[in-house]
C-alpha cells in the first residue's frame, strides 16, 4: 500500500502525456494541411506568374520584330542607302 500513491501518480502521468501526444498529433494534422493548402496555391501563383512572364517575352519579341522590320523598311527604302541588318557574310 505504500507504492499506491506512486502508481497512481505513474498512472496520472502516462494519462496526460497520451492526451498531449494526442493533442500534438492533431495540432501537427492541422499544421500539415495548412502546409498543402499554402504549397498548393505558392504553387499556382507561381504557374500564373511564369505564364505571365512567357506572355511578357512573346510580346516584347513581337514588338521588336515588328520595329526591326520597320527599320529596315526605311533603311532600305533612302536613296543610296544600305542597310545596316544586311548580312556582309560571304
Amino acid at each position: 500500500m505504500r507504492h499506491r500513491p506512486f502508481t497512481l501518480f505513474a498512472i496520472l502521468a502516462l494519462a496526460s502525456a497520451c492526451k498531449m501526444s494526442h493533442e500534438d498529433a492533431r495540432a501537427d494534422s492541422v499544421r500539415t494541411a495548412e502546409q498543402l493548402q499554402l504549397t498548393n496555391r505558392l504553387a499556382a501563383q507561381k504557374d500564373s506568374l511564369v505564364s505571365v512572364v512567357l506572355d511578357a517575352d512573346k510580346f516584347i519579341s513581337h514588338r521588336s520584330a515588328e520595329r526591326t522590320a520597320r527599320v529596315r523598311s526605311k533603311t532600305n527604302s533612302l536613296p543610296g542607302a544600305t542597310c545596316c541588318f544586311a548580312s556582309t557574310r560571304s
